[in-house]
């Protein structure tokens, strides 16, 4: 019972560190900065086509080469 109740305040704690600690940096800076552009460039694989299974990871439920 100790252990359980041990285990369930620091996973408790933890999450709410973890919550807590995105919103510490911005509080300083006013707030969130706005969003910028975002390109993604890659060498094996083309503009608007889909990865091959070369490229996909091979883990988490993914079934890919892993390359």
């Amino acid at each position: 019972m100790w252990r359980t109740a041990w285990m369930t305040s620091s996973w408790l704690a933890a999450l709410t560190l973890t919550a807590a600690e995105p919103r510490a940096g911005n509080e300083a800076a006013g707030g969130a900065a706005p969003g910028g552009t975002f390109s993604l460039t890659s060498p094996d694989i083309a503009q608007g086509k889909k990865m091959t299974e070369a490229q996909v990871f091979n883990g988490f439920g993914c079934k890919g080469r892993n390359v």
